[in-house]
């Protein structure tokens, strides 16, 4: 752990916990009892407080033996689409005023939820909105 770049202990637990935004990129934080690492933003069930090691980097993170959250993706870009939203995002760019529907999403193989959901929390509203 680089303690030099990286804010004290104590105040990433606080920024883990409550999962600030704002800390993205600062730092990451491992998960000893998984081997998992992930954003400070992770909705996982957060672990307890001495199972968690941070790091400055992705490449620390792995250094250190662990692995990627597969859900959310910490080696891509923040606020990069995930794969299986990037051919609706295409299309959505072809066709920006297109309104589209659920049923719409479905024929695509897709939960209008999940689409919901990721808009939400990357973008602050809805897809439809």
């Amino acid at each position: 752990m680089n303690t030099a770049t990286m804010p004290h202990r104590g105040e990433m637990i606080t920024a883990f916990r409550s999962r600030d935004g704002s800390y993205d990129g600062v730092f990451f934080a491992g998960v000893r009892t998984t081997g998992v690492f992930c954003r400070p933003t992770c909705p996982a069930k957060k672990p307890r407080e001495e199972n968690v090691e941070f790091f400055s980097s992705t490449q620390a993170a792995l250094f250190a033996g662990f692995r990627p959250c597969k859900r959310f993706r910490p080696m891509e870009p923040t606020g990069s689409r995930p794969a299986w939203l990037r051919d609706l995002m295409r299309d959505f760019d072809a066709e920006p005023e297109r309104r589209w529907t659920d049923q719409e999403l479905r024929d695509r193989g897709l939960s209008p939820e999940r689409v919901c959901r990721w808009f939400q929390s990357h973008h602050g509203m809805t897809f439809h909105a």
